[in-house]
């Protein structure tokens, strides 16, 4: 076989080797071409489909960061805002003693220790060491049992709220009572003095003769007297009588109450802070008989103070 000289090209059998003629350091290195499966040549190298930092994309192609399940290999993910997802849920079980601390008494206040807005502290059973020192209203509120309350620096909001029980003639002022507002029953309250008024809500109604008369209906419906006041004009002795009814009756009809008045004298009655109750109607008369009703002349002027 010839000689083969180095013009760029393998020859088999020349007088130059192989190892020669491949020697790239050398002049005229060989030229080769790498083709595709259809004949076409590569002319792009590179490590698959590259993607910049945060760019979007549809199914991952390419190089990606892989990792081993245990079963399959697959692709590490992260989520939209960058980072990688961790699965937490499937930690296994923390058997053993498990002891929290976060500091002392003095240390628990400080700001990495606080909650954050927002949050609640809720305390589900009684605390079994007293908690000291000063407390400042907080926007977030406190639930659960509080024990004892020594001292209150601010006042108490407005409110229906019952904030507890003060001993009979415990001495405790609770302030002004408006007694007007409390609700119809039949609970005592303790003692009252009645202390006269101007006012004509609290003033008793009267019926008042303006000139001598023998009767009259006072009130023509269910009242108490509280007293009366008269003049007797007749120059001799009479009875005055009060009859639960909303008119005068007629002669021998029975009264309630009945009294000798002295010839011409004044007379009165108090029935006290109580009164008498009524339970029909309020009417008055004169009467020469003391058990029963006869009507006698026009000679008593009279004032009956009632409700």
């Amino acid at each position: 076989m010839a000689n083969t000289t180095r013009d760029g090209n393998f020859v088999p059998g020349g007088s130059i080797g192989i190892l020669e003629q491949l020697n790239l350091i050398n002049a005229d290195p060989l030229t080769t071409a790498i083709v595709d499966g259809n004949g076409d040549q590569i002319t792009s190298f590179g490590g698959g489909l590259q993607y910049a930092d945060g760019a979007a994309r549809g199914t991952a192609t390419g190089t990606v960061a892989m990792g081993d399940d245990g079963a399959n290999i697959q692709s590490i993910k992260v989520d939209a805002a960058g980072e990688l997802q961790v699965d937490v849920l499937t930690l296994p079980a923390v058997t053993g003693t498990v002891t929290a601390n976060i500091g002392t008494i003095a240390t628990l206040a400080t700001a990495a220790k606080q909650l954050a807005d927002g949050h609640n502290v809720v305390v589900t059973s009684a605390p079994t060491t007293a908690v000291t020192g000063t407390f400042f209203q907080a926007t977030q509120p406190v639930t659960g049992t509080i024990t004892a309350v020594t001292a209150l620096t601010n006042a108490l909001p407005a409110g229906t709220n019952a904030i507890g029980k003060l001993a009979a003639n415990s001495g405790v002022d609770i302030g002004d009572v408006d007694i007007l507002s409390i609700a119809a029953g039949t609970n005592l309250i303790g003692g009252t003095f009645p202390t006269p008024s101007g006012a004509s809500a609290q003033a008793l109604s009267n019926d008042t003769s303006t000139a001598y008369e023998a009767s009259s209906v006072s009130k023509a419906s269910a009242g108490t007297v509280y007293g009366l006041t008269g003049y007797n004009s007749r120059t001799s002795a009479q009875f005055f009588q009060l009859f639960n009814s909303t008119t005068v009756p007629a002669d021998t009809g029975v009264p309630v109450i009945t009294f000798t008045v002295a010839a011409s004298s004044n007379f009165s009655v108090d029935f006290g802070v109580y009164g008498r109750y009524f339970s029909t109607g309020i009417a008055w008369s004169n009467s020469s008989t003391g058990a029963t009703k006869t009507i006698g002349s026009a000679d008593m002027f009279v004032d009956v103070n009632y409700k």
